[in-house]
């Protein structure tokens, strides 16, 4: 039988995905469970007309992060925190912070899991500070830390 997947389902395929199941796998389980529609020429051609728009937003959507990591790629942040002598911060500066930072100084807005941070910095120095936009827009930014 031939369906049209509404949810993403693992090891068989993800959203809008015409797929061909056994008919009991189908109506027992992906029609009942509602994540997946019967595949008819009606339904085809919705899917068609939401792929279509999917593409475009898509695309604008790319645009965007593209200019964003344009912008996020030549960024050097500079950062005055308390520090002891030996260099060490009172308080570590974590991917949210340093997500907050940007959102206040450069109006630059991402979400903390954007900021690939190991773990947090807790030195005085200079860093180096990995992002991912999308998986095919990764890069790093400069982060000075003076006391």
């Amino acid at each position: 039988m031939k369906i049209i997947l509404t949810k993403n389902i693992p090891n068989l395929g993800s959203r809008g995905d015409v797929k061909e199941v056994a008919t009991s796998f189908a109506r027992n389980v992906l029609l009942r469970n509602k994540q997946a529609i019967v595949a008819t020429a009606e339904n085809l051609s919705k899917l068609k007309a939401v792929a279509g728009k999917k593409a475009k937003e898509q695309t604008q959507a790319l645009a965007e992060l593209a200019k964003l990591n344009n912008q996020l790629s030549s960024l050097s942040l500079k950062l005055k925190e308390k520090a002891n002598d030996q260099g060490r911060l009172f308080a570590g500066i974590d991917s949210k912070k340093i997500n907050q930072i940007l959102k206040n100084e450069k109006n630059i807005k991402l979400k903390p899991a954007q900021i690939k941070l190991v773990e947090p910095i807790k030195e005085l120095g200079a860093y180096e500070i990995d992002y991912e936009l999308s998986p095919e827009l990764k890069g790093s930014f400069k982060l000075i830390i003076k006391a």
